[in-house]
């Protein structure tokens, strides 16, 4: 089953990440020992602008931190590890709702009419074909490194196996971005299958 590629809109200038979702981000660097400062300054940021924790940050702002943080913490799987840190607050308000979901069905449902109030960083899709559910993710941001998308769907892995009490392994996972060449392992571990790289969608 396939879904022609989506065009991906051009973000507005107010597009923007909630504090909740970029929390997700910062625990990742202080786990590996970057400061919130030194975060900061390498994404172009005034040295505290990351504490207090701020309500919203431009989108572009988040994805420089996250390439800032997988280079200071020296990570070549940053993104992935962002995502395995996803909580429910995370989503802020629309966090709650996939809480109150009937299935994981109905909660991807809902990620596609309300994850605007946690980000703009891009959109779900999601197509089913009898036994068969195809979830596509359509960036803002196409020419962002790969632990944007990385981020995103070790997220839906991880917040949707805590959903359902069990580990939800995919058939298939196929990225846009250039096979990195190495860690096939860390992804396996994260997202439960090893992915296909240089995919159309």
């Amino acid at each position: 089953m396939t879904l022609p590629c989506s065009i991906t809109p051009r973000p507005p200038d107010t597009a923007r990440v909630t504090g909740p979702y970029l929390q997700t981000l910062l625990d990742t660097a202080l786990e590996r020992g970057v400061t919130l400062a030194e975060l900061a300054c390498a994404a172009g940021l005034a040295a505290d602008a990351l504490s207090p924790l701020p309500d919203t940050l431009s989108t572009t702002r988040y994805i420089a931190l996250l390439d800032a943080g997988a280079r200071l913490a020296n990570d070549p799987f940053f993104g992935l590890h962002v995502g395995e840190n996803v909580r429910p607050a995370t989503y802020s308000a629309y966090g709650l709702m996939l809480l109150a979901s009937s299935s994981f069905g109905h909660a991807l449902a809902l990620a596609q009419r309300y994850e605007s109030l946690a980000h703009d960083l891009g959109r779900s899709r999601l197509a089913i074909e009898g036994p068969h559910a195809l979830h596509e993710w359509i960036s803002r941001y196409p020419d962002a490194t790969r632990h944007l998308a990385e981020s995103v769907y070790a997220g839906i892995r991880v917040f949707g196996s805590w959903m359902a009490g069990r580990a939800l392994t995919p058939q298939a996972m196929h990225f846009r971005h250039a096979d990195p060449g190495h860690g096939y392992d860390e992804y396996q571990r994260v997202l439960g299958v090893a992915p296909t790289f240089d995919a159309p969608c």
